[in-house]
């Protein structure tokens, strides 16, 4: 009997120990998966966080007003030298400039774009060697200069294809060249004469910034390979008087686009319209940019003119670029702008270039262009106006 009571005891006691166990057992399962529950979830968040702020976010803050601001820009600078028959010799860092672009980003047809440029310049007095120009009868580099402005800044909303709205300023769709937000772009730095060209007084062949609204789209008739521009801008010539601008082109496919400008404004004295045309052609490793423009003013002043081309051609995979450019303008009503007398000016622009891109937004140049000044007044007071020029620069884009 004391055997089996012995027995039962023992029973009994490896029973409540394998209860006791089991309980143990339970609970520390169940502490282990609450801590790889938590885990799971810590390491969620730190994957949230590194897709969607860290990689996502480069370049993109979250403000308060809206989803997202994306952050860019361009930097180009450069080193030039100068010289011709009757002017020095000059070298020098002519002009450093950066662009910022910031875009607001509120919903993905409601943004808002800026562009802000600042250049630090050595400006280049007396351009087109006049020696009636006091006090550089010469040309010659001379003085720095700081400047920056707001070249773009517009709220836009785009309702669909054919109907795009724009109000603020921004670059004129005028041609192809006018069109380039980044000087980084140009493969010759400063771009052709139609570009830079104004003479403080009148307007250039075209008023470089729109101002007010700018209205954009495709044609819902074509299989949206034609397009529309409509802008209006006010000149520094006559702020009282309000100017408008447009542009119709068709474009085959990406390597081919052609299109059609005008733009009518005031002038100080007159009135101006500018009619242009633009082609861009692209073909494997070759393509070339051409435009003409024509300025037409009222009140018997004499047409401005200008146009170029510019045929180039990639190698190594797209690193190097080669190109050659002719590039005429004609103002017979240009003002000089210290004189403020008539300075008509009838000039050639011959180039030719190299781009290397070691990356696809890091562009170097070198760049040679002859200046010939033809017509009566391609010599002033026996002092010829040709020059020459060698720049070596660089454009980068972020």
């Amino acid at each position: 009997m004391q055997f089996i009571f012995l027995l039962l005891f023992i029973f009994c006691s490896i029973n409540v120990s394998a209860v006791e166990a089991d309980a143990v057992a339970s609970q520390t399962t169940k502490t282990v998966e609450q801590r790889l529950l938590e885990l799971e979830e810590h390491k969620r968040v730190i994957g949230d966080w590194y897709n969607n702020e860290y990689l996502a976010g480069k370049g993109r803050m979250s403000p308060f007003l809206s989803e997202s601001i994306s952050f860019g820009g361009f930097f180009e600078g450069g080193i030039t030298n100068i010289y011709g028959d009757d002017m020095k010799n000059q070298t020098t860092t002519n002009s450093q400039g950066l662009g910022i672009n910031l875009t607001a980003i509120f919903s993905d047809k409601i943004r808002f774009v800026t562009q802000t440029l600042t250049v630090l310049a050595v400006p280049l007095r007396n351009p087109h060697n006049n020696p009636s120009v006091t006090p550089f009868p010469q040309r010659k580099f001379a003085g720095t200069a700081i400047a920056s402005t707001v070249t773009q800044g517009y709220l836009e909303m785009s309702q669909n294809d054919f109907f795009n709205f724009q109000m603020g300023l921004g670059y004129v769709p005028f041609g192809y060249i006018f069109q380039q937000r980044e000087l980084a772009l140009f493969h010759k730095r400063g771009g052709p004469q139609m570009l830079g060209y104004a003479d403080g007084v009148n307007v250039g062949i075209v008023s470089a910034l729109w101002t007010g609204v700018h209205i954009s789209g495709r044609l819902p008739f074509s299989p949206k390979r034609m397009g529309y521009n409509f802008y209006t801008f006010t000149t520094d010539t006559d702020v009282t008087e309000l100017g408008t601008g447009g542009r119709l082109w068709w474009a085959e496919n990406e390597n081919f686009t052609l299109g059609f400008s005008l733009q009518a404004g005031p002038q100080v004295d007159s009135h101006y319209l500018t009619r242009g045309i633009d082609v861009d052609v692209k073909y494997d490793r070759y393509g070339f940019i051409a435009e003409y423009a024509y300025s037409d003013y009222s009140a018997g002043k004499l047409d401005a003119e200008s146009y170029y081309i510019e045929p180039y051609m990639k190698f190594a995979d797209g690193h190097w670029l080669v190109y050659v450019a002719t590039d005429y303008l004609n103002v017979p009503a240009r003002i000089d702008p210290f004189t403020k007398a008539a300075d008509p000016i009838t000039v050639w622009e011959h180039s030719v270039g190299v781009n290397w891109l070691p990356l696809q937004n890091v562009r170097l140049r070198l760049g040679y262009v002859k200046y010939d000044y033809v017509g009566e007044t391609a010599i002033i007071k026996g002092q010829k106006r040709d020059w020459n020029s060698i720049d070596f620069s660089t454009g980068i884009a972020f």
